[in-house]
C-alpha cells in the first residue's frame, strides 16, 4: 500500500505540473490527511477489515537485550513479541483464567481479537479437529455486532490440536455453568447484603464457603 499511496501522490504531481500549475505541499498533506480520515471512518463503520493505508511496524523478539531497556525504562518498541518460552510461561501462568481458551487461540493459532469473540460452537468440529473462521465481532456506530469475514483470506479452517479441543471443551463448560446462575450485576450484590444481614441467609453463605474450602486439597 506504500508503494501505491507514493504513485498516486506522484501521478497527483505529475497531472498538475502536465497543466502548468503547482501544487503545494501543504496541499498533498490535506489530501493524506483526509484519505487517512477517510478510511478510519470506513474501518470503524466495518466497511473494511483493516486500514489498507497505516504502517505496519515490522514486530520485533523480546530478546534479553530488549527486556533490559523496557525494565529500566519503561519503554517498548511499538510491536514486540514473546518467544516461544514466554508465551509458553503465559499459557502456563493464565491455565486457570476463564478466558484461558482465548489467549490459546489466539497465542497459538493467530485469530484475531473479533474472530475469536464470534467463533461460535457451531463452528468448531471436535471429531475432525477443525474450527471454521468465517465471522467477526466489530464495533459499528458504538455497538459491537458480528460481520462477515471480508476477504477470502480470512474465511478459513483451522487444525485444532488435541490440547486445544479439551481446553475449548472446559471452556464450554464453565460456560454452561456460568448460565445456570440468574444474572446479576456488582451493584445488586451490594444491595443484597442488606438481605443477606438478616441473619440466616448470611449464615446460610458463611456455611457453604466453610464446606467447600474444607474441600478444597492443600496444594
Amino acid at each position: 500500500m506504500n508503494t501505491g499511496r507514493r504513485e498516486m501522490f506522484a501521478a497527483i504531481v505529475h497531472d498538475h505540473q502536465a497543466e502548468g500549475r503547482r501544487i503545494r505541499k501543504a496541499t498533498l498533506n490535506r489530501i493524506r490527511s483526509t484519505l487517512r480520515s477517510a478510511l478510519n471512518t470506513a474501518l470503524r463503520e466495518g466497511l473494511i477489515s483493516e486500514n489498507p493505508a497505516a504502517r505496519r511496524p515490522r514486530a520485533v523478539v523480546w530478546t534479553a537485550a530488549r527486556v533490559e531497556p523496557w525494565e529500566r525504562t519503561g519503554e517498548r518498541p511499538s510491536v514486540a513479541v514473546w518467544t516461544a518460552e514466554q508465551t509458553a510461561a503465559f499459557l502456563h501462568a493464565t491455565r486457570d483464567h476463564r478466558l484461558y481458551a482465548v489467549y490459546r487461540l489466539n497465542a497459538l493459532r493467530g485469530l484475531r481479537r473479533g474472530e475469536t469473540a464470534r467463533l461460535r460452537w457451531v463452528g468448531v468440529d471436535v471429531e475432525h479437529g477443525t474450527a471454521t473462521i468465517c465471522e467477526q465481532l466489530q464495533r459499528r456506530n458504538g455497538r459491537l455486532t458480528a460481520r462477515p469475514s471480508k476477504t477470502a483470506l480470512s474465511v478459513r479452517v483451522i487444525a485444532l490440536a488435541r490440547a486445544m479441543i479439551a481446553t475449548l471443551g472446559a471452556h464450554r463448560d464453565r460456560q454452561q455453568a456460568e448460565h445456570r446462575l440468574p444474572p446479576v450485576r456488582l451493584r445488586d450484590l451490594r444491595h443484597g447484603a442488606a438481605t443477606l444481614a438478616a441473619g440466616v441467609e448470611l449464615k446460610a453463605v458463611q456455611e457453604m464457603w466453610a464446606r467447600s474450602a474444607s474441600d478444597r486439597p492443600l496444594a
